[in-house]
């Protein structure tokens, strides 16, 4: 079982995640976004926003037949200008495979988590959410007389947080952890993000540039990974998609670790 000092670990680096892709930054000119980035230029108003739905969705993939992707709704109420509830429905898939010392075994577990919650700030946030979530898992294990295979429905709980830090006009901090009990598995990220286009937003494409730290894993399998991002945010419909790459490490408790370059892609649109 997955260590209590990881997750406590994990979620004191206030929620290094996920999802790939809930680290998108799309703006809206008229109200905050769900990720919490607006332009800085216009004042914070004390009137409670509108309530809003997102759609979000990425995926991530390495070279070593590890990867994850998820693809659902997100909701947003406002309740005060500094505190909103907050949930998500998302359908997700996880597949990795390791060395087990007796032939390998691959691991695919699609599934569905909920969750809800509370956000806290606007500008700067903090949200924590919890919810029910739901794995198919499959282990395929590879053996002398040919392949094993062992499937099971399981039912856990998906927990997470994120914070969202806009220390200047033109660049913000977002830091998130998810672990979901049924795989025992934390997904966590920390990113940083500097706006190279359209600073004064009177244009339509505002482009930025980042780099991101992303640990990750379970007692099967762990992984590290380090790299750049490329996100393009199209104002004002608040639409965003990103790219993101660079070099990954995974250690397995039996067998040698594998490295190589790792790439996901993000969305994020808004509907109000």
């Amino acid at each position: 079982m997955i260590s209590t000092r990881r997750i406590t670990l994990s979620l004191a680096l206030l929620t290094l995640v996920a999802t790939t892709a809930l680290a998108q930054t799309p703006v809206d000119t008229n109200a905050a976004s769900t990720s919490g980035q607006s332009p800085t230029t216009q004042p914070i108003s004390d009137t409670v926003k509108p309530d809003y739905f997102a759609i979000i969705g990425g995926f991530e993939g390495d070279t070593h037949s590890t990867g994850y992707a998820f693809l659902g709704p997100s909701y947003v109420r406002p309740l005060s200008p500094s505190l909103a509830f907050t949930a998500r429905v998302f359908a997700n898939y996880l597949f990795y495979e390791f060395d087990d010392g007796l032939g390998g075994t691959k691991v695919t577990s699609p599934g569905i988590s909920t969750s809800a919650g509370l956000r806290f700030g606007e500008k700067n946030w903090f949200s924590v959410q919890a919810g029910p979530s739901f794995k198919f898992r499959t282990e395929t294990m590879t053996r002398g007389s040919g392949e094993i295979e062992e499937s099971e429905t399981r039912i856990g709980v998906s927990l997470g947080a994120d914070a969202y830090i806009n220390p200047t006009s033109h660049n913000n901090i977002h830091a998130m952890v998810n672990y979901g009990t049924e795989d025992q598995y934390i997904w966590s990220r920390v990113a940083f993000k500097e706006q190279i286009t359209n600073r004064n937003w009177s244009g339509k494409i505002t482009n930025f540039v980042g780099a991101e730290v992303i640990p990750q894993g379970n007692d099967q399998i762990r992984s590290i990974l380090i790299g750049g991002l490329f996100e393009t945010v199209f104002v004002p419909s608040s639409f965003s998609f990103v790219v993101r790459g660079g070099y990954k490490r995974s250690t397995f408790e039996v067998g040698e670790p594998r490295t190589g370059p790792y790439f996901g892609v993000g969305i994020y649109r808004q509907f109000r």
